[in-house]
């Protein structure tokens, strides 16, 4: 039986972000955008319901995927997994299982939603955190504990947040001395867009965003 939607809105600077931290699984956004205003809970579960309503594709799960901001290939996600690591080539694919969800405003007006986490079979514990500034700015960190006694290792941590399907371009910047900082655009295409820096520090070539 499912539980009760658990939903938690968030309001800053003209930004909505609304978060569904129904357990067990861990929070996935179901709007960020433009303010929604003042709504009801009945809205709120109007918005969570019509998220689980999409349509879906051919050779993939009945249930709508419910991507959480730590994307799991455990929940049939079978892009880039949020934490990918293992335990001596074991424990590669780890499915959390929520075990607290606490939502707090911090004293500079932070709305802060933390989400405690654990997988018990592969000895990893997980704390997850999505704040709304002030400024409307939202922003994501997780933390990863090894509640094993053999080594985890730890190939890569990725936060996730959706985007719409108008966003059709990436836009970041590039340039060396003396040209640095030079807007470049892309289209959207499948698989992974990766910027990397391998000289020990960051230089002209770096990005400040995407």
């Amino acid at each position: 039986m499912m539980n009760s939607p658990q939903l938690h809105h968030f309001r800053a600077d003209g930004v909505s972000l609304v978060l569904d931290a129904t357990p067990p699984a861990i929070p996935r956004v179901i709007h960020w955008g433009a303010d929604l205003g003042e709504v009801s809970e009945a809205q709120l579960l109007g918005l969570w319901a019509a998220t689980r309503c999409l349509p879906g594709a051919n050779a993939l799960e009945d249930e709508p995927l419910a991507l959480g901001v730590l994307p799991e290939n455990g929940r049939s996600w079978v892009g880039t997994p949020g934490l990918a690591g293992h335990r001596e080539g074991r424990d590669f694919s780890p499915l959390f299982t929520a075990s607290g969800v606490r939502a707090t405003v911090l004293a500079d007006g932070t709305q802060r939603l933390t989400c405690t986490a654990a997988d018990a079979d592969a000895e990893i514990g997980l704390e997850a955190t999505v704040e709304l500034l002030v400024t409307g700015l939202v922003r994501l960190c997780a933390t990863v504990t090894n509640e094993g006694v053999t080594p985890y290792t730890v190939d890569g941590l990725t936060l996730a947040l959706p985007i719409p399907l108008r966003a059709s371009e990436i836009v970041d910047f590039g340039g060396r001395w003396g040209h640095e900082r030079t807007p470049q655009r892309r289209r959207f295409g499948e698989g992974t867009h990766l910027r990397e820096g391998r000289h020990g520090r960051t230089g002209h070539d770096a990005t400040l965003l995407l």
